[in-house]
């Protein structure tokens, strides 16, 4: 719940996250997030509070590269079409964002990323490890995230690689148990590769003192107690890929930046988006270390680590003196039959399509219900 009378904020800055753009957004998305965000900002409005909301695509996921691959498509044709595509059902959803952030098309965003990489990596913050990669000798590939599938090694639920949406915990991949590879099945073998990696643990006492002070859901707060109360793993911010940002550091030319590591910093680029469009200095401190500003996000259940572990983890590492978000709101999931809605899975029912038969039916006329 959010209660603006405990803050002294005049501007409020509203984030939701942002959906990957390897389909089009389903009922899920529309009812989470986005519409939450959205009724936020139309409560900010009518208390004439200043506010904006910002939220984008994630061009640089693993999902988008291997839709690419199921299409025939490039990986930039399929970030292109389904980003346009996310773009228009949100306009006729009538959700009003103030910046929907394109990495790809963004003069801000791989900037501010690879500087914010660069900062840490030259103050020794990220470390070299060589572990164990899962490798699929069939495809001949590295398998992360959107490429391998199998148990979660913390509630051993069917899990994708580097989070399980179930219990919202992360993995390193080769500890899945029983991983296959998403693109041929074949089972993967276990590789050492040296990757960069970012020690949570170092931030332990410093995230246990901001969740003290955070409005965050008890499920939310649970997770990350939970997450705490063991010690906080290193979390793997390079993969071997040809698909993301490439990474600014000698040895590591073949390797692209996680794109939940990128994510943190994207923010900090779309507040500069955000800023030249309303024609002030493109700087993202304005919100993000001003005293009379706060930040507000929204997001799924199954992002929860991200946003309340390694993004706050990032910043305090990356700048002690970035305000972090001072509330978390978060969402639960739609089940079709079952199963959690997927756009990777092709289950869900879709935005575009309920929204075509609520205009059919008369539902809506020129932006009001009737």
């Amino acid at each position: 719940m959010i209660n603006n009378k405990k803050t002294t904020a005049k501007r409020f800055l509203v984030i939701a996250t942002p959906p990957t753009p390897n389909g089009d957004l389903h009922v899920g998305h529309l009812s989470g997030p986005y519409l939450g965000a959205d009724i936020y900002c139309r409560y900010l409005a009518m208390c004439g509070t200043e506010h904006y909301y910002i939220s984008g695509v994630d061009d640089h996921q693993s999902y988008v590269s291997l839709k690419a691959e199921q299409l025939g498509w490039s990986p930039a044709q399929v970030a292109d079409y389904f980003g346009d595509a996310m773009e228009t059902t949100l306009e006729a959803a009538e959700i009003q964002l103030d910046i929907y952030a394109r990495p790809r098309k963004s003069m801000y965003h791989i900037p501010v990323v690879q500087q914010f990489f660069k900062r840490l990596y030259s103050e020794g913050k990220l470390v070299v490890k060589e572990t164990l990669s899962l490798f699929c000798r069939v495809c001949n590939r590295h398998l992360f995230e959107a490429y391998v599938s199998g148990k979660c090694p913390h509630c051993e639920h069917p899990s994708g690689g580097n989070a399980c949406e179930d219990c919202g915990r992360p993995n390193d991949c080769a500890d899945l148990i029983d991983p296959v590879c998403k693109s041929c099945g074949s089972v993967p073998y276990k590789v050492p590769l040296k990757r960069l990696y970012f020690p949570l643990s170092e931030y332990e006492q410093q995230l246990r003192q901001y969740h003290k002070s955070l409005k965050m859901a008890p499920h939310v707060r649970a997770l990350c107690e939970q997450m705490l109360a063991e010690r906080l793993p290193d979390i793997a911010v390079t993969h071997v890929t040809d698909w993301g940002i490439p990474v600014p550091a000698t040895g590591f030319e073949n390797q692209r930046l996680y794109v939940w590591f990128e994510m943190a910093p994207g923010y900090l680029a779309a507040t500069c988006e955000l800023n030249a469009k309303l024609q002030t200095p493109p700087d993202w401190t304005s919100y993000w270390k001003s005293k009379d500003a706060a930040i507000v996000q929204f997001f799924g259940f199954d992002n929860s680590y991200f946003f309340a572990v390694l993004f706050p983890a990032l910043f305090l590492a990356g700048d002690p003196k970035i305000q972090l978000p001072q509330t978390f709101v978060t969402n639960e999931f739609y089940r079709l039959n079952g199963l959690k809605f997927s756009t990777s899975r092709n289950h869900a029912i879709w935005g575009q399509r309920v929204i075509q038969i609520t205009v059919e039916a008369g539902f809506f006329l020129q932006g009001k219900v009737m």
